[in-house]
């Protein structure tokens, strides 16, 4: 079990926002840590849209 936890807080979806969360989550997924992503619920949707989208299979560490 990951001993650490990362906070990624973001209430801006728009611009690069989105963009640089998703590569934040990407490298995070595949390190020993539990991610929590704090962001607007939109952004949750573009994920869901873009992890489909990138066919992305990123790590269960990760929690919205």
């Amino acid at each position: 079990m990951a001993t650490n936890r990362i906070l990624l807080f973001d209430t801006i979806i728009d611009g690069h926002h989105p963009d640089y969360l998703i590569h934040l989550i990407s490298y995070y997924s595949t390190q020993n840590v539990e991610l929590f992503v704090a962001s607007a619920a939109k952004f949750k949707e573009q994920f869901d849209i873009r992890l489909k989208d990138e066919k992305n299979q990123w790590g269960d560490n990760v929690t919205f």
